[in-house]
């Protein structure tokens, strides 16, 4: 988005539809503005327009849920802001596709182990729920942010701003019955930062949509004698 321009777009919505949601994310560091919609203006503001509601700094968000018995054109209005920023939007009409993270996207992460060169995090999450039989894929990702920066300045909440701003560490072994899922994240022991943030990506596979977890801020130990050394083959215990 470029600063001060307004952007519009249009959802059409079939008399079988059951309402529809939207879905505004920031894939930077700004916030997420918000965004009208209107049945009527082709470019709906504050005035003319119902407002977006806040899911979090980085995003906002709009559903209908009520049942359509017409065809009817929505239309979304966006700005003008006074930076530029970068987004993402979603639209749908009846059903969100996007996966839904288990236990709210909570991560937990055990206590670091030293192996070698190494330092190992346990990561656990809840499988989420896939709108479908498709199979879901969950990808892991860090970051290193700026010195003073903390979860609410540095977005590594969004989807598209995972993708923007992080590393890809691997993917999520998800060849088990269980809706606990489990990751052991590998970081290098030198150099490291004093922090890093890692968070989740699942991606539906058949629809592409990608829904992020919630980030951890790793307070990545300053001296490995503050490290508990196991040898090779041993357990790592979540805590």
């Amino acid at each position: 988005m470029l600063p001060g321009t307004q952007y519009a777009y249009s959802l059409f919505s079939s008399r079988e539809s059951e309402g529809i949601a939207i879905a505004l994310e920031s894939c930077d560091h700004q916030p997420a503005p918000t965004f009208y919609v209107s049945k009527t203006e082709k470019r709906p503001n504050a005035t003319t327009g119902e407002p977006s509601s806040s899911v979090h700094r980085f995003a906002n968000y709009y559903q209908k849920p009520s049942p359509i018995n017409n065809e009817t054109m929505y239309y979304i209005g966006i700005g003008p802001e006074p930076v530029q920023k970068a987004i993402s939007l979603y639209t749908a009409t009846k059903t969100d596709l996007r996966p839904i993270p288990g236990d709210s996207g909570l991560l937990r992460i055990g206590a670091p182990v030293e192996l070698g060169n190494f330092i190992h995090y346990g990561i656990s999450l809840k499988r989420a729920s896939n709108n479908g039989n498709a199979s879901l894929h969950y990808h892991v990702y860090t970051a290193y942010p700026k010195p003073g920066d903390s979860l609410e300045t540095f977005n590594m909440k969004t989807a598209c701003a995972v993708l923007r701003h992080g590393t890809y560490q691997g993917e999520v072994d998800t060849n088990t019955e269980s809706d606990q899922l489990f990751y052991e994240l590998r970081l290098k022991r030198e150099p490291l930062p004093s922090k890093q943030i890692v968070n989740v990506i699942v991606k539906h596979e058949l629809y592409g949509l990608m829904t992020a977890y919630q980030p951890l801020m790793i307070q990545v130990p300053a001296s490995a004698y503050h490290l508990v050394s196991v040898s090779k083959g041993g357990v790592l215990v979540f805590l």
